[in-house]
């Protein structure tokens, strides 16, 4: 999903709206807009996908894999829960929630 799908993923909206990606960054106003896409919208989309997108497995074996399972568990779930109200993601808009934070 993040790298190349259907809907386009990270490199192909990178050269839509950012333009050509091997020319390099002249100066620092054309860095400036390309740091705010990777800081907002992708920042987002990946730790979505990493916490609540994948259902938290890969980062339960990444961050708690090492600690006592029902600790490890807990904080993963509690993790996963902060990240689901930070987006205001609910049982009622899930959906609609997961394709704005996936594809913005």
């Amino acid at each position: 999903m993040a790298y190349n799908n259907e809907k386009e993923g990270i490199i192909e909206c990178l050269k839509r709206d950012v333009g050509d990606l091997d020319s390099g960054v002249s100066s620092l106003p054309d860095w400036i807009p390309t740091k705010v896409l990777l800081t907002t919208w992708l920042a987002d989309a990946l730790e979505y996908e990493l916490w609540v997108g994948c259902s938290g497995s890969s980062a339960y074996k990444i961050y708690y894999s090492d600690l006592p399972w029902p600790i490890g568990k807990v904080l993963c779930w509690k993790k996963a829960l902060w990240v689901k109200q930070k987006h205001g993601i609910n049982k009622d808009n899930a959906e609609a929630k997961e394709e704005e934070v996936s594809f913005s």
